[in-house]
This record gives C-alpha cells, sequence and structure tokens, in this order.
C-alpha cells in the first residue's frame, strides 16, 4: 500500500466531489465539506491488500474513489470466515472502529487495484467536535451498508452489480411490525414488495368458498422477500402474509 500526503493543490476537486457522493456527508454545507476534504490523504492499493486487518487500532477511516474492497470477520474460536459485504467508490471504510472507538472488528482486502482517501482518526474526531450531527450521520450510513449486506445474501440479487445493490438498498423504507400483523392482504393492489430482514412470517391463500384465510401455505424468514408478483403483473395480491414475530 502506498500513501501520499495532499497538498491543497491536490486535494479539492478529486476528494470533494467524493465526499459529495457520500450520504454520511450530506449534513454538510458546502464550505463545511470543503473544509472537510482537505484533511483526506490519497493511498493506492494493489489487487489483495489489506486496507487493514481485524483486531488492529482504528486509527483511520477511508473513503473509495476507484476499485472494490471486500470485508471479511473471522470467528476466532472457530476461524471461520463471515462476508460482511463489499465496497465501492462512494463507500466509507473503517467508521465504525473510529465511532465506537473499538480495534477492528473485520479485515478489508482490495478484490481489485484500488484508490481511496485516507481521514486520520485525530482529524475526523476534532472535525466531529465542531459539527457533531456527523456522528449521526455516520451512524445512519452504516446502517444503510448493512441492509446493502443483507441484500446480497439474497440469492435471488447476487446477479445485481455493486452499485445496483446500492441503489436499491438506498430506496427501502426500513418497517417495524408487532406479532399478528397483516403485511399485505388477498385483494389488495401491489404498491410494493417486502424483504424480511428480521423474524418469521406465514403466508396464507383465501378460501374461495367463505373468502377467509386458511392454512398457511408457506413460511417466510430472514432473506426471503414476498410482494413482488404484484408489482411485475399489475394484478392484485392473490395471497396474505401476516407476522409471527416482531
Amino acid at each position: 500500500m502506498t500513501e501520499k500526503k495532499s497538498g491543497v493543490s491536490e486535494v479539492p476537486d478529486p476528494v470533494f466531489g467524493l465526499l459529495e457522493e457520500i450520504v454520511a456527508f450530506r449534513c454538510l454545507t458546502r464550505e463545511q465539506l470543503s473544509s472537510l476534504s482537505l484533511l483526506w490523504h490519497r493511498i493506492e492499493l494493489e489487487m489483495g491488500d489489506y486496507l487493514f486487518h481485524q483486531g488492529e487500532d482504528a486509527q483511520a477511516l477511508f473513503v473509495i474513489e476507484r476499485g472494490a474492497a471486500r470485508i471479511v470477520q473471522i470467528d476466532e474460536p472457530t476461524g471461520s470466515r463471515r462476508n460482511l459485504g463489499r465496497r465501492i467508490r462512494g463507500d466509507l471504510v473503517g467508521e465504525v472502529g473510529i465511532i465506537d472507538a473499538a480495534p477492528r472488528n473485520a479485515s478489508v482486502r482490495s478484490t481489485s487495484d484500488l484508490s481511496a482517501w485516507k481521514l486520520d482518526r485525530q482529524d475526523f474526531l476534532q472535525f466531529v467536535e465542531q459539527f457533531p450531527e456527523i456522528r449521526k450521520a455516520v451512524t445512519l450510513n452504516l446502517e444503510l451498508i448493512q441492509v446493502r449486506t443483507f441484500l446480497e445474501s439474497i440469492r435471488q440479487l447476487m446477479c445485481l452489480s455493486p452499485a445496483n445493490t446500492r441503489t436499491l438498498a438506498d430506496r427501502l423504507e426500513r418497517m417495524e411490525t408487532p406479532s399478528e400483523s397483516t403485511l399485505v392482504r388477498t385483494g389488495e393492489d401491489g404498491v410494493s414488495m417486502f424483504f424480511i430482514y428480521e423474524g418469521k412470517a406465514l403466508v396464507y391463500e383465501l378460501d374461495p368458498q367463505n373468502h377467509q384465510t386458511v392454512s398457511p401455505i408457506r413460511s417466510l424468514q430472514a432473506g426471503d422477500y414476498f410482494g413482488e408478483r404484484s408489482l411485475l403483473t399489475g394484478d392484485r395480491r392473490n395471497a396474505t402474509v401476516v407476522s409471527k414475530t416482531p
């Protein structure tokens, strides 16, 4: 990994434009964003290089400008590896350790030649002292990335490019429903589809004789989705879905 400190002549255009793409920094004015852009250092990685390793102290956060990286977490007792998703242009990387003041909880390895910008921990924390709303915005950005990682785990969506997965994640709206809530009902117009992030649900068909739901025909759990058929065909819902857990 090579690193180059950015002087004033080197920073403005590439960094400022890149930071404008990041959801976490949209709460900043252009003047604030310009000040932030002066704090970054450019780094270059070859394919296979590590941005950082699990267990290291969190000394910086990064934003990817070009290329891609994969986040992998190793379970120390068993040695098993867990894929936590991909990061592409415009993604923050390493913000968790900075926000939580904790060691790295995963390793990040480039899957191609990669260009990124690095912000040292102390510079970021000093900036947050001036603009505390950044801390909340970075946390919300992390939640969006967790949604992307969830979508990447769904087999039918693995054909999507990282950019298209990010677009889909940005358009999802989180819902919290209590147990025994009717999520969709037979005969309704299909105006949305759903992905189950946590919990379980049951799918019921309507008895054509008495128009009452009968025994469930399918169970749904985390990673499953429903409601897509009505969106694709324009037909009304042909089943009722009820949550069985919160």
